[in-house]
């Protein structure tokens, strides 16, 4: 009867330490998820994640659950998929050339790894993610070593360019007029408004890594004596695409190279 006593204490305590290292060892695991893929939630609340990424020079970001996973595109140099599937693992491939998709809006990038061929497809199409709900304009499929994984994911933008910038230069030259063209650009609805030295102007835009992508520019119709700087400026926008950078407190505006304007933030 005595040995009884005993052994049933000394089972229940090693029942509970199981229990407890079974527990240890499913939050780790989870830390560990969390540590590789952050969250949207995590992302949401700390929006300078994303802009530190850009600032190392990614131009697009992807996640995916279960498994977990994630993905990196600098376009001026490599491609990072992450996944913990079968393991933590990371592949880092030089940056494929984009092919687009027929038919559809998005691009494919295919590269050769030393465990095969791996193969990312970008598509211009809302999705959701599965665990927070989170809403992205992109949705992404990677294929590697037999296995397809699926995510949502988004470009990155320089948060900076939020907000108003005044022209200062026009393809090299001062512009010095009474009503100076301005840019309001607006990063969560993808647009772009302001006025051209005449006319307000609106029409969508989306930045994508270090570049700006215009749509069709709408214009008001009035007559002003001087409407020269108005043309060259709607003749510009209509370029659709441009690469930009921000520093020194201007941003520049260059197509195929070469700088076309210069903006200042309005004070």
């Amino acid at each position: 009867m005595l040995k009884t006593n005993f052994y049933l204490p000394l089972s229940l305590f090693i029942l509970m330490m199981v229990s407890s290292c079974a527990s240890k060892k499913a939050v780790t695991a989870q830390e560990s998820v969390s540590q590789q893929t952050p969250t949207a939630e995590q992302v949401e609340d700390n929006p300078k994640l994303w802009q530190e990424k850009f600032e190392r020079g990614i131009d697009f970001v992807a996640t995916g659950n279960e498994p977990f996973w994630s993905l990196e595109l600098d376009e001026e140099g490599q491609l990072v998929f992450k996944t913990l599937s079968e393991g933590e693992e990371s592949i880092k491939v030089p940056m494929p050339a984009a092919e687009r998709i027929p038919g559809e809006e998005g691009t494919i990038y295919k590269a050769q790894t030393s465990s095969g061929p791996l193969e990312v497809r970008l598509l211009r199409q809302p999705c959701e993610d599965t665990m927070s709900g989170k809403k992205s304009p992109y949705t992404v499929t990677v294929r590697y070593k037999g296995q397809e994984y699926s995510g949502c994911g988004n470009y990155l933008s320089d948060a900076r360019l939020e907000g108003t910038w005044v022209l200062q230069q026009l393809r090299g030259k001062e512009v010095a007029v009474e009503r100076v063209p301005f840019l309001s650009f607006s990063l969560s609805e993808s647009s772009v408004s302001g006025n051209a030295g005449c006319n307000r102007i609106s029409g969508g835009m989306e930045a994508r890594g270090k570049k700006l992508y215009f749509g069709a520019i709408a214009a008001t119709r009035m007559a002003c004596p001087d409407m020269d700087i108005e043309s060259q400026v709607l003749q510009e926008l209509s370029k659709r695409e441009f690469e930009y950078k921000i520093e020194n407190d201007k941003l520049r505006l260059l197509h195929n190279g070469t700088e076309v304007m210069v903006l200042q933030p309005q004070k």
